[in-house]
């Protein structure tokens, strides 16, 4: 069955329907119109912009075009965690730069060869379309990690600074806080996995039986792509955050946020 196409009329009606939100935040006078609108706006641009340059993207597949796009996903989503985070650009774009790039590269190549055994492994259909899946969520984890980590690590930094008085390392020193901000950081990846299917229907899945798929088949890489980003956002949370900790402590135990 082939997907029906969404036509001029249908986008209309898709805009109409931000009028809900509209009202209940006049009635409510929370006074998000305006960035809601501004969100939104950005979202239909993004979007079509992206839709353009998919076609190219597919169209021509040349892996070093793949490959500088995804640089460029893993440099803005990069910036997006560090500006949601205030924290300086500078100090912290190489760690979570770096992470990304080691967890995303690592699970999407893993993917494509093991388990749904391609044999072009940069195919821009596979390779940047699962590459930009996986960055969106380890992107999230990021920001919740380095926030956890580093407002709580400057609240407490008296009982950081004890515990190196005490004879710890810097890792030693800062070992409980490492373990709670990585807590937070995959809770909510936990309990979204732990109800999917039960609560919700995911959106590949989603996405592969409005395409045509048939069920078993969106549910078999809807499980695939799960554990993906599960791992993924697990080891780019713990790497961004360790490669952080290199580059703003200091070896003394210094923190230069």
């Amino acid at each position: 069955m082939k997907t029906p196409d969404i036509n001029t009329l249908g986008l209309l009606m898709m805009l109409l329907l931000l009028a809900v939100p509209l009202a209940l935040d006049f009635w409510l006078k929370l006074k998000l119109a305006k960035d809601m609108i501004i969100s939104v706006a950005r979202m239909l641009v993004q979007l079509a912009l992206m839709g353009i340059f998919l076609e190219y993207l597919i169209k021509w597949d040349a892996v070093w075009l793949n490959m500088l796009w995804f640089l460029v996903m893993v440099l803005a989503a990069s910036h997006s965690a560090i500006k949601r985070n205030k924290l300086s650009f500078r100090k912290f774009w190489k760690p979570i730069f770096g992470a990304m790039v080691i967890a995303v590269t690592f699970a999407v190549l893993y993917f494509n060869s093991f388990i749904i055994h391609i044999d072009k492994l940069f195919s821009a259909r596979y390779f940047v379309i699962i590459s930009g899946m996986i960055l969106g969520n380890s992107m999230k984890g990021i920001i919740i990690v380095l926030d956890k980590f580093y407002t709580n690590i400057i609240k407490e930094k008296q009982q950081y600074f004890y515990r190196l008085s005490l004879g710890a390392s810097r890792f030693e020193a800062l070992r409980p806080w490492i373990r709670q901000s990585i807590r937070a950081s995959l809770q909510p990846i936990i309990a979204t996995t732990a109800t999917m299917g039960l609560v919700s229907i995911p959106g590949m899945m989603t996405g592969q039986m409005l395409g045509g798929s048939s069920p078993m088949l969106a549910i078999k890489y809807q499980m695939a792509i799960v554990i993906v980003i599960f791992v993924a956002m697990m080891v780019s949370v713990v790497l961004a955050l360790f490669f952080s900790i290199r580059a703003v402590v200091s070896v003394n135990g210094a923190i230069r946020v």
